[in-house]
Order: structure tokens, then sequence, then C-alpha cells
């Protein structure tokens, strides 16, 4: 069971920093638009 627990853990981390990485992702590439298109 704890180590069932300690995976759910690790996959909700795992699913938090890809959130993190796509959503700055998305900021990189709107910002860099909006550069691009001043």
């Amino acid at each position: 069971m704890i180590a069932l627990r300690s995976s759910s853990q690790l996959c909700q981390t795992m699913v938090s920093l890809w959130q993190i990485i796509w959503l700055n992702r998305d900021y990189a590439a709107n910002t860099t638009d909006n550069l691009a298109g001043n």
C-alpha cells in the first residue's frame, strides 16, 4: 500500500511538472509572437 501511495504521489508530481512546463511553453510562444508582431 505504501509503495502504491508513493507511486500515486510521484504520478501527481509528474503531471504537475508537465502542466507547468506546458504552460511555460505556451507563455514563451505567446511572448515570442507578441514580440514578432511588434
